[in-house]
């Protein structure tokens, strides 16, 4: 499309003063990363979730799946987990095994609080948490200019970077053994 606004705008072309056009066409469902149905989110097709109530809980979503993922992380190095992290890993396991109306459909939302973090980034970030981020290629972090913003935007924004597939395919895990121990399958099953 920019090839075809460059070449329109040549003045020296005879055969690009007739002015054309480029209509795109795409198919949503293309455009996710896989083909698996909770690639798209039913709450961006959902016409009765105002705009403000689908970015509210999607910060909220955020924060759950940066908890969720630093935990997955360090179980999966072999890490040990702060007391804090044990706690939410015992009550997420709790949740998805034990809470009758999670269920296939709504397990990415196990453990999502009922409201995000209301902290700005000058209040919440340690001056170390400023110099890591400052330490990405492009980004710059300063408390005088940004120190106002709020925290949970950038845990949203922080959230596109990691794979929500592996935090959904977890929960599903747990809800499998859940399922399982309900019907007395095998685990094998």
């Amino acid at each position: 499309m920019l090839e075809n606004q460059i070449e329109n705008e040549d003045i020296q072309s005879l055969s690009h003063q007739l002015k054309s056009e480029v209509k795109v066409n795409y198919d949503l469902k293309s455009l996710m990363k896989s083909e698996f149905v909770y690639d798209v989110d039913p709450d961006l097709v959902d016409s009765e979730l105002s705009n403000t109530q689908f970015l509210r809980q999607q910060r909220k979503r955020a924060e759950t799946k940066l908890i969720k993922n630093k935990i997955i992380y360090k179980l999966d190095q072999e890490k040990e987990l702060s007391a804090n992290e044990k706690k939410y890993l015992k009550k997420w396991v709790e949740h998805l095994k034990k809470d009758d109306n999670c269920n296939i459909q709504n397990a990415r939302d196990a453990m999502v609080p009922a409201s995000f973090s209301n902290l700005n980034i000058g209040d919440a970030l340690s001056a170390e948490d400023i110099f890591t981020f400052n330490q990405i290629p492009n980004v710059e972090i300063d408390r005088k200019k940004h120190g106002g913003f709020a925290l949970s935007d950038l845990v949203l924004e922080l959230s596109h970077f990691l794979d929500e597939e592996v935090t959904n395919r977890v929960d599903m895990d747990i809800m499998s053994s859940r399922i399982r121990e309900e019907w007395d399958l095998p685990k094998d099953f």
